[in-house]
């Protein structure tokens, strides 16, 4: 409950995930990748990687010589990335709209805000 306005705040428990680009191998990729998953945590919500094989980072970090579309069109690992890694949250957001619906009855009402449909 926010005290200042007295208004219960919701539960988010969303899926995300972090992809980023930059121009060289050293580029701070890293440090985006772990700003834009620790937000997500501060945010409630559950963060999700790409498959191991795939990344050995915990987002699609990848990296393009040029900021142009040729330069990061022509990077098939950052794209077999990027896609395993959206597929990978659109399943963890299915996961959890079956878990609340499953335990509906059990969940506190912050889970259920009045203008979200399931």
């Amino acid at each position: 409950m926010c005290a200042k306005c007295e208004m219960i705040l919701p539960r988010f428990c969303k899926a995300g995930g972090a992809v980023v680009q930059g121009n060289s191998r050293w580029g701070g990729q890293e440090y985006a990748v772990n700003f834009i998953i620790n937000h997500l945590l501060v945010m409630r919500n559950v963060p999700v990687a790409p498959d191991l094989q795939l990344s050995e980072s915990p987002g699609a970090s990848e990296r393009a010589p040029q900021f142009d579309v040729p330069s990061m069109v022509g990077n098939k690992q950052a794209f077999a990335v990027s896609f395993n890694l959206g597929k990978r949250v659109a399943e963890m957001a299915e996961i959890l709209k079956a878990g609340r619906l499953a335990l509906r009855n059990e969940l506190p009402t912050e889970y259920f805000p009045p203008e979200q449909l399931l």
